[in-house]
């Protein structure tokens, strides 16, 4: 086998272009190059032509599919990263707004507040019949309390009413 590969390298350093990777082709090129007696060595000079010109070719194309892959890869890598960063940049910004919604929201924060005691004011008045506010719960308390001072049972309708006179009572007060 040596001087086979010896002589198929000599003959594609000098004549490369001339061969591919068809063994028939390749064996007609070297025909036309030099002149091989025994059949039995052309076709193995051809066939080790052919064959060195076919891994060459397999390497070649392994290795655009490698720098390919790794283009691919570091494409996508590179627009992982702009994503990263784009992600960041609206995150921070969201924080920043909330910042200034925050700080400018405190005022309103207090008005609210303020505006729900407003609320419950006026709503504890309405139920009074125009009495200050705070004076219907502090009534209904005192009904409440003369009621089972008295042994009557307090219902919540009977807290808005006077209780009804006792029989003790009925000598002096009338309501």
């Amino acid at each position: 086998m040596d001087r086979v590969r010896r002589l198929s390298l000599e003959v594609l350093e000098k004549h490369r272009s001339e061969f591919g990777e068809d063994f028939a082709d390749n064996k007609k090129a070297l025909d036309c190059i030099s002149v091989v007696r025994s059949k039995g060595l052309k076709n193995e000079i051809a066939g080790y032509i052919t064959k060195t010109i076919k891994n060459e070719m397999l390497a070649a194309k392994a290795r655009e599919a490698q720098e390919r892959a790794r283009a691919e890869e570091e494409e996508a890598q590179r627009v992982a990263e702009e994503k990263e960063a784009a992600a960041a940049a609206a995150k921070a910004a969201a924080a920043k707004e909330e910042q200034s919604d925050d700080a400018s929201d405190g005022d309103n924060d207090d008005e609210r507040a303020n505006d729900n005691n407003d609320d419950i004011i006026n709503s504890s008045s309405d139920d009074d019949d125009g009495k200050e506010p705070g004076m219907a719960a502090a009534a209904t308390a005192n009904v409440t309390d003369t009621a089972a001072a008295e042994g009557i049972e307090a219902t919540p309708d009977a807290a808005s009413t006077t209780p009804p006179a006792s029989d003790n009572d009925s000598a002096g007060s009338s309501a």
